[in-house]
């Protein structure tokens, strides 16, 4: 379970999800897959947050990560579902 600064949150309002990384964001977690137990009414923005305070080495690379949720791309402020897979990308670079 991720670390909550400053709140509590009863237990019945929490879900669970699969985070995954790609690229450099997984290199610097030191894995690619994990659960966590979130809030309910979490958005994607919210997701960044919780995991920088868990990880505080990705906050460069989660500031400007493209998300999904199962597998469809989210912005910032769509709300995350209950047992839903979350994937952050870095963005891509020219070459």
């Amino acid at each position: 379970m991720l670390k909550n600064p400053g709140r509590v949150i009863p237990h019945n309002t929490l879900m669970k999800i699969t985070v995954l990384f790609f690229a450099d964001l997984k290199t610097i977690a030191g894995k690619n897959r994990f659960s966590v137990t979130i809030p309910t009414h979490t958005r994607i923005r919210d997701l960044k947050t919780l995991l920088i305070v868990e990880i505080p080495e990705l906050e460069d690379g989660l500031s400007t990560a493209l998300a999904a949720i199962n597998r469809d791309f989210a912005g910032d402020d769509e709300e995350i579902p209950a047992d839903a897979e979350v994937a952050f990308f870095p963005p891509m670079r020219g070459g």
